[in-house]
């Protein structure tokens, strides 16, 4: 009968701490990653979100307000003064119309408010901690001339100015330090927008054959850059109807 010798000590099996430390770390390196690229596709997508808010109000309330101001010396004689008038550092613009049929004149404008507690304006919603900046249409009112420094509108009631586009107008797109998005081409905010006085022009395929021959144009910028142009048919380019 053949006999074994005996076993030495068995070695044991298994994780050893150092394993499991390298583990967790490289656990906690793609955990960090995947937080990491969540922020990112957060703060994307957040800014695209508001972008796209900021240029359909600008888009809809910019159309909107072209058609308005064709309505700038409507009925009245080229020449006269008090026609329109751009304010506050080109914030605002007003102009004056007849009410033809009916006897009278009133004057209609626009006006960017760049200050969150701005007087004179309704609060949307009804809260007095309410951002009011945005870009105001001055509903018509009877005037005698547009800039008249009386001229003014209540922040209640039938000509409380209406908001045509909200705060998101100011927005302006951030990276996750904070610094500006300078890589979003043809953006355009209303951080130092004005209204300005932007030479002749003239309206295409001879429209304007039977009205003035050479009629104002007036340009939102900022800086150089314009936001919109418009042409208005009524106005002398030089000379009268310029208030």
């Amino acid at each position: 009968m053949t006999t074994r010798a005996p076993r030495g000590p068995c070695r044991q099996r298994g994780q050893s701490l150092i394993s499991m430390m390298v583990g967790v770390l490289i656990s906690l390196l793609t955990i960090a990653a995947m937080v990491s690229i969540y922020r990112v596709l957060i703060d994307v997508s957040g800014n695209a979100s508001r972008s796209a808010q900021r240029d359909g109000q600008l888009a809809s309330a910019l159309l909107t307000v072209q058609m308005e101001m064709q309505r700038a010396g409507f009925g009245i004689a080229p020449g006269e003064p008090g026609v329109l008038a751009i304010v506050d550092g080109g914030r605002q613009i007003v102009w004056r119309y007849s009410l033809h049929p009916d006897p009278g004149h009133a004057c209609a404008g626009l006006r960017i408010a760049t200050a969150a507690n701005a007087p004179g304006l309704p609060v949307t919603p009804a809260d007095a901690g309410a951002d009011r900046r945005g870009l105001y249409w001055l509903p018509g009112r009877s005037c005698s001339a547009a800039d008249d420094p009386a001229l003014a509108w209540t922040a209640a009631g039938p000509l409380a100015p209406r908001r045509l586009v909200s705060a998101t107008g100011f927005f302006v797109p951030q990276a996750a330090d904070g610094t500006a998005l300078g890589d979003e081409a043809g953006v355009h905010a209303l951080a130092g927008a004005h209204f300005e006085r932007d030479g002749a022009c003239s309206l295409p395929y001879a429209q304007q054959a039977d009205l003035l021959p050479v009629s104002q144009r007036v340009s939102l910028k900022v800086g150089s850059d314009v936001v919109f142009s418009t042409c208005l048919a009524n106005l002398r380019a030089s000379g009268g109807g310029m208030g």
